[in-house]
């Protein structure tokens, strides 16, 4: 569900600020690890290009490779796994597969307006997604007051084969909006607020995903298995605030809070504290902490004892507690105001205080501008 909540604002919120080069790389890996024995390992590089004063280009590409273990028998949830694949597969299944993402953006900037116009095309063996994305911002008061508004449509194909009809290809069609802005309160101190909302409509179920019905036949117990189904229709809602502080030991805290629910039935809230601190001119260290808890969706059981019209497989949906630890240590080539390459490393830890999930983050990545 972390995921879920920021694909609802970040989908489409791509308005960008000049920088001192024309040309901007970033290579980032990241490698995934959990106690539910699923692996996920992620390069990504992506291009940012300013044409002239006024107009950018921005391009990326992602791959990410899914591999499970046999022994295995639950879902991810931490936001480094795919919305559109959840590993489940039942006690003693093993999973491999592999995602790759491209997208393109181009920003425009011109006084106090800014503009971005974005499309997005994900393949995974049974998904394949596509999305345009449009955003729109600017600036008030002498650039002490901003607005941003964005919207993103996605089309989402899957391929599903389901036990009574077979092979069958499915879709699902997704409209965002967002809503933000940011006042400058004094010289170092920022606040931000805003809200997201998302309506689905089309095939929401896991087309991986099995449900073992346990009935009770005579003297015998006997084990049937259905296909997941969720509701064609889901309607979800973001609020979020974040308030940022700078101080003169070269210092920055940042606080965000951001609150959920939907028509499922799960409602969510999040709180994250982060804090950076120079340790030198070329030396920065990130620390950050995540809580989050959500409520169970309306038709959500951890065992079903009889065959209901809606049934759900996916772990996202229930009833949980998760906290993430995360520290990132950043050289650059000079200091940051003007630097020409960044290394950062990265390591966060997810812990799920009710359920048991353990999973650690490491990443990786370089950003140079010539």
């Amino acid at each position: 569900m972390s995921r879920s909540l920021k694909a609802l604002m970040l989908s489409c919120f791509l308005v960008f600020t000049p920088v001192v080069a024309d040309t901007e790389l970033e290579l980032y890996y990241a490698q995934y690890q959990d106690n539910d024995n699923l692996e996920v390992s992620s390069p990504t590089v992506s291009v940012l290009h300013w044409l002239n004063d006024f107009f950018s280009f921005k391009a990326r590409y992602n791959y990410e490779k899914f591999e499970k273990s046999a022994s295995g028998g639950g879902s991810a949830n931490l936001d480094a796994i795919s919305g559109a694949t959840t590993v489940v597969g039942g006690s003693g299944s093993g999973f491999e597969e592999s995602r790759k993402e491209y997208s393109v953006v181009f920003g425009y900037k011109n006084g106090d307006w800014t503009s971005s116009l974005g499309s997005m095309k994900s393949d995974e063996e049974n998904f394949e997604s596509i999305s345009l994305m449009a955003g729109v911002g600017r600036e008030f008061f002498n650039k002490n007051f901003s607005v941003n508004l964005n919207y993103a449509f996605t089309s989402d194909k899957i391929t599903v084969n389901n036990q009574q009809t077979g092979i069958a290809n499915e879709e699902k069609a997704t409209h965002s909006f967002s809503l933000g802005a940011s006042q400058l309160l004094s010289p170092t101190k920022v606040l931000s607020f805003g809200v997201g909302t998302a309506y689905i409509d089309g095939y929401q179920s896991g087309p991986l995903r099995k449900i073992s019905v346990d009935q009770l036949t005579g003297s015998s117990l006997i084990s049937y298995i259905y296909d997941e189904r969720h509701p064609d229709y889901r309607e979800r809602y973001l609020l979020y605030t974040q308030y940022k502080q700078y101080f003169l030991s070269r210092t920055a805290l940042t606080v965000n809070v951001s609150g959920y629910r939907d028509d499922w039935g799960v409602s969510a809230i999040a709180l994250e504290p982060t804090i950076a601190q120079y340790l030198h001119d070329n030396i920065r260290l990130r620390l950050r902490y995540r809580y989050y808890r959500q409520s169970s969706s309306e038709f959500y059981e951890s065992n079903y004892s009889e065959e209901q019209d809606i049934m759900t497989a996916d772990k996202r949906l229930r009833p949980f507690n998760s906290q993430v630890f995360g520290i990132n240590l950043s050289y650059s080539s000079n200091n940051f105001a003007s630097q020409r390459w960044v290394v950062t490393l990265g390591f966060n830890h997810y812990r799920e205080s009710n359920q048991g999930l353990n999973a650690n983050l490491f990443s990786i990545s370089t950003k140079y501008k010539f």
